[in-house]
């Protein structure tokens, strides 16, 4: 989508219009043609991808002949087959996404069962056969059939208990909090199959297969999309990955942000006092998200003043990533504004190598001009640094912020044993994970909780899930302070750990000393009840808005 030249639309308008020559109504006038036409039509796409693996999978599946073989002149079509191609060729002239899945999916359902007419009345015997007639020859079999390993019921199709809709690839609202499914699906399908409109997506949520997963990037590869779309650390393997992250990690190190905590503590000192005046408030949009967003545009060495158009830009590009990489629903806006995100980055970079800054950004600007990365990727690596460095953080703080709000007995604990904020903000990350699930692609068939998954299979890990896993943590589902929470997955593991996971830990523990010594009371607020990111970027969820009511300390 939005990579076929003009040169190559006009080719897939001709190829659909092809296959109408040899339709006429709900009727085939020449099977074999229209099953030639019909191939060509069909296998310009997936040759467009320049997919190899998959281009030699189509071709596996001998489509042409098998509906040359099953299909004849008597048998009925179910829908506009020829319409559909049409509006197929459509979608992909005005790059329209959602159109596209809506047509594949009609497309698919009305082919399915034209074929599963065909077969019926191959299958069925003559009239009056004579008594000695021989068997008739078996119907022809879907190729899947031999493809495909025997594949367990879908999501939706699962009895799911009083409350709980079935869990779904992109969260429509019904799973903004998910523990709940996370809870039913580690005791009855930790490996769960869900439909979406271009592939099955496999969800695993016990801790020791999410984590045997994470750690084996050989079988569950992280370049779903390949080559990968965007220069995002999360779409790489080694090596590539490895090369990106060392131009990258460094400016996150302890060390690193060392200079930047006072004013880190500055900035959220001055907003919780902002807070206490008003009584309260959103804790994302008064807290959070404008400490996140100072920090890294510090780190990043962007003007201040820019920061709110940032914010914009950031939210756009990680929809544009989600749409790319993980077939997402998008925003309708989100590739005009990532392009904008990544001219204003270009110019920034120029301006911070002619200054020789020390900054994250003038570092990635050195490696651009040295030709160590190319213009894209530094532009794209640039962008992903500033989502890493503050999207994590502030669902992090956010869900301190809640945990306080839940049990403010807490706020107590921490000021008194000011040395077990440590422990808290590894408890939060445990309990309310920043990174809710990563996506993978198996590159053998493999077998997960008894389950066969297929090669070629995309994989969400879903890290929240497995970190209240009572087979690992005893009483995964409670918040404890005392626990040992170590080898919790709130970071991801292995090669991909969080990038910002030290300056998210480090924003949270400022906040959470801060409303230990200031807060004297905070609890949620009855009248506005919490609402939740969609998750349309199909890695992350957390609060949108999360409104606390609280009073300064008494001194």
């Amino acid at each position: 989508m939005g990579r076929l030249s003009g040169e190559q639309l006009i080719a897939f308008r001709r190829l659909a219009e092809a296959t109408a020559t040899f339709v006429s109504g709900g009727r085939f006038l020449d099977v074999a043609r229209y099953a030639e036409a019909n191939h060509a039509f069909h296998r310009f796409l997936i040759e467009a991808t320049r997919n190899a693996q998959l281009i030699a999978l189509y071709a596996q599946l001998a489509v042409q002949d098998y509906i040359d073989r099953a299909l004849t002149a008597s048998v009925e079509i179910v829908g506009d087959i020829v319409q559909q191609h049409r509006d197929l060729v459509s979608a992909f002239e005005y790059g329209d996404l959602n159109a596209a899945r809506d047509v594949l999916a009609q497309h698919a359902q009305h082919s399915r069962t034209t074929m599963s007419r065909a077969l019926a009345l191959k299958a069925a015997p003559a009239v009056a056969p004579p008594l000695a007639a021989p068997p008739e020859p078996e119907a022809p079999r879907c190729p899947f059939h031999d493809l495909q390993p025997s594949l367990p019921p879908y999501s939706h199709e699962l009895a799911w208990p009083p409350g709980l809709e079935p869990f779904k690839v992109v969260d429509d609202g019904s799973q903004g909090d998910p523990y709940e499914h996370y809870r039913w699906m580690r005791e009855h399908a930790p490996v769960l199959r869900c439909q979406s409109a271009t592939t099955d997506v496999w969800f695993l949520s016990r801790y020791d297969d999410v984590y045997q997963a994470i750690r084996n990037p050989k079988l569950f590869s992280s370049e779903v999309v390949s080559p990968p779309p965007l220069t995002f650390l999360t779409l790489f393997d080694a090596p590539g990955h490895t090369r990106l992250r060392k131009v990258a990690q460094p400016s996150f190190m302890p060390l690193s942000l060392e200079p930047f905590i006072p004013e880190i503590e500055r900035r959220a000192e001055a907003l919780l006092d902002q807070m206490l005046a008003n009584g309260g408030g959103d804790v994302v949009e008064d807290f959070a998200i404008p400490l996140s967003i100072a920090t890294i545009s510090t780190l990043i060495d962007v003007p201040n003043e820019d920061e709110e158009k940032m914010k914009f830009w950031s939210d756009e590009t990680f929809s544009y990533f989600g749409r790319l990489a993980r077939n997402a629903p998008g925003t309708g806006t989100d590739e005009q504004s990532a392009m904008a995100f990544f001219a204003y980055l270009k110019a920034a970079m120029e301006r911070l190598y002619l200054s020789n800054s020390q900054s994250i950004g003038g570092h990635i600007a050195r490696m651009w001009k040295e030709g160590l990365l190319s213009e894209k990727e530094a532009k794209e690596l640039c962008a992903f640094v500033f989502i890493a460095g503050h999207d994590t953080t502030t669902i992090l703080v956010a869900n301190a912020f809640r945990m306080f709000a839940e049990q403010p007995q807490l706020v107590a604990r921490l000021r008194d044993n000011v040395e077990d904020t440590d422990r808290f903000v590894e408890e939060v990350a445990r309990y309310r994970g920043t990174v809710q699930r990563v996506s993978r692609i198996t590159t053998e068939a493999t077998t997960v909780a008894g389950v066969e998954i297929p090669k070629g299979a995309v994989i969400r890990l879903l890290l929240s899930a497995a970190n209240r896993d009572s087979r690992k943590f005893t009483n995964g589902e409670t918040f404890d302070i005392d626990r040992d929470s170590s080898g919790h997955l709130g970071f991801g593991n292995g090669i991909h750990k969080c990038l910002g996971q030290p300056l998210a830990k480090l924003e949270t523990l400022i906040a959470a000393k801060l409303v230990a010594r200031k807060v004297g009371d905070i609890r949620l607020d009855p009248a506005r009840p919490i609402q939740y990111v969609r998750g349309n970027n199909l890695t992350n969820s957390g609060p949108e808005h999360l409104f606390v009511q609280m009073r300064a300390r008494a001194d």
